[in-house]
This record gives C-alpha cells, structure tokens and sequence, in this order.
C-alpha cells in the first residue's frame, strides 16, 4: 500500500535552583494508497518557580494538532501549584493542580473555534539518572467547568537507554482521550514510537 511515515522528536530542559524551564515536540506525518493522510503533532512549552523546598508554581502551553479526533489545533494554557512528594538527586515524583483555558480549532469547516475552562490535576514521575536509563512519565487531567459532564487526560511516557558517544535509543507513548468529542471524531488516541537519536 506504499505507506511512507516520518516521525520527529525533539525535547529541551534547563534547570536552576530556583527555575527550571522544559520543552517537547513530537510530530508524525503517515500516507499510504487509498486512505487519507493522517497527521498528529503535540507540542508542550513549560516553566516552574520553586518557591519553597517542595513546592513550586508553575505555568504551560500545550499545543496538539490531531486527524484522529478532527482537530485543526488545540491550545490549552495551565497555570497552578505543585508539590515534589519525593525528591533526590536521581530522580522526582510531584502532583500539582491549577485552572487552564483550552481553545480548540477543528479540521470541519463548519465548526467554529470552541473555547473552555477546565481544572487541572497532573501527576509526573522523571527518574533521570539511574545508570545509562532514564524513565518519565506523566498524566494530566482536565475535567470542564464550562461544559458539563466533559473530562479530558493526557498521559506521556519515555522510557531511554544511552549508548556511547552521547547516543541513545527510546521509547515513546502518548495517550489522549476526550470524554465528549465532535461527532465523527474518536474518543481516544495514541502514538507508540521507537527513536535513535542524540542528545548532547
């Protein structure tokens, strides 16, 4: 059926004392005969103020853009509070909870951009120095106070073994769901992908 796919991966971290700041993209583009092209790009820009020994402040945005569930372009910007419920050297586990503002823009020509309110509740484990393997995972939920009985989640997950020469293999899981979306758009979508790459 001649399918061609390309993925791409890209992700960006600087941490101080007292900030830290942390970026992802991943895209996907797959055609075959016969069957539509099918796009999907999630894309995420974040910061964090540390503002005692376990708690920080924190903001984000979130862009997803995804075939599956008709989406032209979603933009969700969080802001909240967190908590690290445990910390060292080699690894973290915090939850944090805020409010976020979600604009959704749909590949239908006759829909219009929707926007909402939404809670945020997020749960995020990074275990980034045990030997050559790291491992992250993380999973937000956002369920609507402006459109009754919607609950949204998005789960990412990371699993990486560096290989010499600063190279390394993962990989990669993304899971989205919408409890409530546009008719003729999928409930749940997912990524699963395996990547070569380098990190300086």
């Amino acid at each position: 059926n001649n399918l061609r796919q390309l993925t791409s991966m890209g992700s960006f971290g600087y941490n101080t004392p007292d900030w830290s700041l942390s970026s992802s993209f991943s895209g996907v583009r797959s055609n075959q005969d016969g069957v539509d092209p099918t796009r999907r790009t999630d894309a995420d820009l974040s910061g964090n103020r540390i503002i005692t020994a376990d708690w920080f402040a924190g903001a984000s945005i979130n862009w997803l853009q995804n075939d599956e569930q008709l989406l032209d372009l979603r933009t969700i910007g969080t802001i909240g509070v967190g908590n690290y419920l445990w910390r060292t050297n080699q690894f973290y586990v915090s939850a944090s909870g805020g409010i976020s503002f979600n604009n959704e823009q749909f590949t239908v020509d006759s829909l219009e951009a929707s926007q909402s309110l939404e809670g945020a509740f997020a749960l995020e484990a990074n275990f980034f120095s045990y030997e050559n393997i790291s491992f992250f995972v993380s999973g937000t939920g956002y369920p609507s106070i402006t459109e009754q009985g919607r609950f949204r989640s998005d789960i990412k997950s990371q699993i990486k073994y560096d290989l010499p020469l600063d190279f390394f293999i993962s990989a990669n899981f993304t899971f989205n769901l919408d409890s409530q979306p546009i008719e003729g758009a999928e409930e749940t979508d997912y990524f699963f992908g395996t990547t070569f790459g380098w990190s300086p």
